[in-house]
């Protein structure tokens, strides 16, 4: 039930990521597991930025995402780590670094 799940803020996610990142960049145990958060959280990121499908993005959000990625380390962890994501999350990296630059 989707009904009462907790809505992640921007900066929320954003650290996810900063920190499936640097898990990934420190040879993780459980790899597949880890590359599968990184995945999820990247495409989130995306999705908060961008909106998802013809759905614009919740108001502020897009914004909020942006200065929280700007603000941290998330662009070098991004071009550190991008090589190790699937296809589809690097695809969904790049959108993000562009969105911040």
């Amino acid at each position: 039930l989707g009904l009462f799940r907790h809505q992640k803020t921007p900066a929320e996610v954003v650290r996810k990521v900063q920190d499936d990142l640097v898990r990934l960049l420190g040879e993780p145990a459980d790899r597949e597991a880890a590359l599968q958060q990184a995945s999820k959280h990247v495409g989130q990121l995306k999705a908060m930025i961008l909106g998802e499908g013809p759905a614009e993005p919740p108001e502020g959000a897009a914004r909020q995402a942006v200065e929280e990625a700007a603000k941290g380390n998330l662009l070098r962890l991004l071009c550190l780590g991008m090589h190790l994501l699937p296809f589809e999350a690097r695809k969904d990296g790049a959108f993000v670094f562009n969105a911040v630059l």
